[in-house]
């Protein structure tokens, strides 16, 4: 095997030009395969660091227009009572709070989980320094305990195993440290803090859903087990509550699977198209060594003459393809680490763990199976065909048996299946690129130049410790707060406008609606109104340019009780009537509409608005998160710097984060389109640069090959221009089968398409007409310098040509 090895070697070295050649084409295809396969492997095949991660289950409610939400925390009562020894439940809210100095002197935002008792041993974690919270911690005679993650101790007390007994300032109230996660809790959540949740000291409204839910099955209690239980439960509460569970489903998801289902199908296309990439580039080395074993007909027809076994005529030529695979590996590698490094550049955000992004044990493990396929795909074809003649056979030449012919034939049909795999690619790039355009043209409902947003955390007391009457005096108190903060910032210079919302649109960060009614009006269970809430200071509207399409905008006083709405929600509800002066019961209030503007896309450009309705902050009880924006004649960026020294003057104990300018926020929203078109957009064309070299090289062969037939023709009175046609003809013949297959193939890739593109046409007429004319401009390309060579041809020597 060695001696075969450093023969094929040589033989490589001989002609190092198609050599080089094929190596690069493997090694940029296994690069990227290996690439997309770690992020595969990171994201989505990798378990989670916890104990027995299959049995881990996310449960949410399906109740359309909800299509993934959380519970009540009276439907959790419920859940956590059905916890037995074939399921146990677990019980989570989380939400931001704020962590302050022991003077004072500064804070910051923290993602703090209310749990269950049940939560830790769910989700299969131990403390890693402490304990963990104990069902004991749930009673609230008891002192407040909290279990804080590696990375918040290491921070906050420079060594983890410090943090333990020491007292944090959460809203101000102290909490005393019990436990200290292990650092690779933060592949499976995003919390920091995590204390004990009494939710049945809440408000029992079925209709205010916050309560995340986690199972832990048994391995003999399966997920149709749990479904069927929680349909039960789901029927009863149909039964018991229809207005508030009225075609109410619990879903089941594993909680892998749920936390990727936003990236999980674009992911799995990608990995498909790169496999795409690297079989065209193993059908191109092929086709290569194709070539060069027709060149060397005469030595092996030799060999086998001499009594040469035809295992090792094969062996000889395989080595020539094992020598180029893991030579094509070796650079893929290499490849491979500044794809990843470009992954994370690219990717958006919604993919989660790209952190632990790396070639570990599965990656090479995966490259050294890459290896070897593209060895044996790109080796056994030539092998076999190389040595299927027979001695005598070959020694006649290649004109007068078939194996010439067959080996045509299978070059011609490896260079129609690039081409139909180039035209795939580029057809689906197109159709992404057509959707972002089109997602990109969305009119969100505001202007969105000139635009800072900022993020801040204010105090929210809960209903429990307050009452409604205490969240609604404390609403009214960081209304005041806001509006002295908005007027300094309002003077600062370039500042335009500044005002405040709950969450900025494009943002996807408002979870809140429930049901609400007209009063007056009597509603069957279960069809009351479905609407989202936002909280907003005078001047939102006029900052983002949001229109008032009829009526006017609600009065600032804080006893004022009025509300706008959108145009959706008129529509829905009002489509037969004015809705001004109408009133809606919301929670124990009713508030007036004296006002309808237009719809907004609140979530992202690609998701149409749903029914809103916006409420003074201080009218009503408010979330604790809230949102500044800052209208500007200049770059709304450099505003972000002034806006910190003036908070961190006026409100030190204030946190301060997510400061973007609103053209950074859209941009988010189109971050997952964006990412698919690159890369797609990288594999067409690297596709179609490998398309373009096979079909040059097979080109450029049929006319050495052809020498003789192309000679008689010009002697015998063919003018140059027709044997150049010919040429051409042969290539525009190659191109339209591939084409043609490509584009059927692109047809159906669409429907997959359709799941991760806005509004997909896979109908597209111009995506399929462009990707054929580019494909024959590059069939043409590649053609042109074979053809003109075989119009140069000498008659003579053509003749004289054996």
């Amino acid at each position: 095997m060695i001696a075969a090895l450093r023969l094929a070697l040589r033989r490589l070295l001989r002609q190092p030009g198609p050599a080089l050649s094929a190596l690069l084409t493997l090694g940029l295809a296994m690069g990227a395969s290996i690439a997309l396969y770690s992020v595969l492997q990171t994201v989505l095949l990798r378990p989670l660091p916890l104990t027995q991660p299959d049995q881990v289950y996310h449960v949410f409610r399906e109740q359309p227009p909800v299509q993934a939400g959380p519970i009540s925390p009276a439907g959790w009562a419920e859940l956590e009572a059905a916890s037995d020894d074939q399921v146990q439940f677990a019980g989570i809210a989380t939400s931001t709070r704020v962590l302050r100095a022991s003077d004072g002197s500064s804070a910051e935002r923290l993602q703090v989980a209310e749990v269950s008792a049940a939560y830790f041993e769910v989700i299969g974690v131990q403390a890693a320094l402490g304990r963990t919270l104990q069902p004991a911690d749930q009673d609230p005679q008891q002192s407040p305990a909290a279990v804080i993650s590696a990375q918040l101790a290491q921070r906050l007390f420079a060594e983890a195993s410090a943090a333990l007994g020491q007292s944090l300032t959460i809203d101000d109230k102290q909490l005393t440290i019990v436990g200290v996660m292990p650092a690779t809790v933060a592949e499976v959540v995003e919390e920091q803090l995590w204390i004990p949740a009494r939710f049945a000291q809440r408000q029992q409204s079925r209709g205010n859903n916050y309560v995340m839910v986690l199972a832990r099955l048994q391995p003999s209690f399966g997920v149709a087990s749990l479904q069927g239980r929680l349909d039960a439960i789901s029927g009863r509460w149909a039964r018991e509550f229809p207005e508030n569970h009225l075609g109410m489903q619990f879903r089941v998801q594993g909680l892998l699977a749920w936390q990727t289902r936003d990236v999980a199908s674009m992911l799995w296309l990608l990995q498909g198209a790169v496999l795409l990439v690297l079989a065209v580039a193993c059908a191109n080395v092929a086709n290569l060594a194709l070539a060069r074993l027709a060149g060397r007909q005469r030595e092996i027809a030799t060999e086998a003459a001499l009594g040469a076994s035809r295992m090792r005529l094969m062996g000889s030529v395989l080595a020539e393809a094992t020598l180029l695979g893991f030579g094509g590996l070796a650079l893929g590698l290499l490849i491979a680490q500044l794809g990843l490094d470009l992954v994370r550049l690219l990717a958006p955000e919604a993919i989660p763990r790209l952190d632990k992004l790396q070639l570990g044990p599965a990656e090479w493990t995966m490259a050294i199976v890459t290896a070897v396929s593209a060895t044996a795909l790109s080796g056994l074809l030539p092998a076999w065909a190389a040595t299927r003649m027979s001695g005598a056979a070959g020694l006649r030449g290649s004109r007068q048996d078939g194996a010439a012919g067959l080996r045509a034939s299978w070059r011609r049909g490896l260079v129609v299946g690039q081409l139909a795999v180039s035209a795939l690619l580029l057809v689906s790039c197109l159709l992404v690129l057509q959707s972002l355009s089109r997602l990109a043209a969305v009119d969100p409902g505001f202007r969105t130049d000139g635009l800072l947003t900022a993020r801040i955390t204010l105090p929210a007391p809960t209903v429990a410790e307050d009452g409604y009457a205490g969240m609604l005096a404390a609403s009214a108190e960081n209304a005041r707060f806001l509006d002295g903060l908005l007027a300094e910032l309002s003077a600062l210079p370039g500042v335009q406008s500044a005002a405040a919302i709950d969450a900025v649109p494009l943002s996807g960060s408002n979870n809140w609606n429930g049901s609400v009614t007209v009063v007056g009006r009597d509603y069957p269970a279960g069809s009351e109104p479905t609407v989202e809430w936002r909280w907003f200071t005078p001047g939102y509207f006029d900052t983002l340019g949001i229109t008032v399409q009829r009526g006017r905008l609600p009065r600032s006083e804080t006893d004022a009780r009025e509300t706008v709405i959108n145009q959706r929600f008129a529509a829905e509800h009002f489509a037969n009537g004015d809705p001004i002066g109408q009133r809606i019961q919301w929670w124990d209030e009713q508030f007036e509409i004296v006002g309808v503007v237009s719809d907004v896309r609140q979530w992202s450009l690609g998701r149409e608005s749903s029914a809103e309705m916006y409420l003074g902050y201080g009218q009503s009880p408010t979330p604790d998160t809230t949102t500044m924006v800052l209208r500007s004649e200049l770059d709304p960026l450099l505003l972000a710097e002034p806006l910190r020294r003036k908070l961190q003057e006026l409100a030190p104990e204030v946190p301060l984060f997510g400061v973007r300018s609103m053209d950074q926020i859209q941009a988010r929203s189109l971050a997952q389109s964006t990412f698919v078109v690159q890369l797609l957009g990288v594999f067409a064309v690297t596709a179609l640069l490998v398309s373009a070299v096979g079909l040059y090289g097979l080109l450029a062969f049929s006319v050495a090959r052809r020498g003789q037939e192309l000679g008689v023709r010009l002697a015998l009175g063919a003018s140059p221009r027709s044997v150049r046609q010919l040429v051409l003809a042969e290539a525009l013949q190659l191109a339209v089968i591939g084409v043609s297959m490509g584009l059927i193939g692109a047809y159906f890739a669409a429907r997959l398409l359709s799941a991760l593109v806005y509004r997909p046409a896979g109908s597209d007429v111009w995506s399929y007409l462009i990707s054929a004319l580019a494909l024959a401009l590059v069939a043409a390309v590649a053609a042109w310098s074979p053809a003109a060579r075989a119009a140069r041809l000498p008659p003579m020597r053509a003749l004289r040509a054996d």
